[in-house]
């Protein structure tokens, strides 16, 4: 699946979720800390990472306690196009996360990300009906079709490939289209 976004919303019966997902994502990337992201609101900060760049971003229209970032950061050295993330904060806990991949979508990204979901998932005894997400993208082979996916049990680990699909892709397809990508 080519991913174009990701949506991770706050989960009422566990509210640390959110906060759990970015600080993974955080550990992955080197990406600041809640701690350092909160500390920049009202203060000069040095971030960890020079490649990452932040933005705070101002509700015009009320004033609240919520507190919205953007990070931007490449999943990679060697990948030029960068990722875009935005977090809803409040009180230094995250509320929402939303993950904006390059026009062309991310499968290697994403696929991390997907496992980070899943594993925390499992880690935390979150039923996965409770873990309110959707995620967007394209099709890899065939047709290109749109896919908006609600469920964790909407993405499957194939071995072969070393990343997640969604259930409606065809994993043997899906490698033959990679052998005749690399073969041009």
């Amino acid at each position: 699946m080519y991913c174009l976004q990701f949506h991770l919303y706050s989960v009422r019966s566990f509210p640390l979720f959110c906060s759990a997902f970015y600080e993974r994502i955080a550990e992955l990337y080197e990406l600041p800390d809640m701690a350092t992201l909160m500390k920049s609101l009202n203060n000069d900060v040095t971030w960890p990472n020079n490649d990452v760049q932040v933005y705070y971003l101002e509700n015009m229209k009320e004033q609240n306690d919520k507190a919205v970032f953007q990070l931007r950061f490449a999943p990679s050295p060697q990948i030029k196009n960068l990722i875009a993330l935005f977090l809803s904060t409040k009180e230094s806990q995250v509320q929402n996360i939303t993950v904006q991949f390059p026009a062309r979508g991310d499968r290697a990204a994403s696929s991390r990300m997907i496992s980070i979901l899943k594993s925390l998932q499992v880690t935390l005894h979150v039923p996965p009906e409770d873990v309110l997400m959707e995620i967007e993208g394209f099709m890899e082979m065939g047709q290109i079709r749109f896919i908006r996916e609600t469920r964790l049990s909407g993405f499957v680990w194939i071995d072969g490939i070393q990343r997640y699909l969604h259930v409606s892709e065809d994993p043997l397809r899906v490698k033959e289209v990679m052998k005749d990508m690399k073969r041009l």
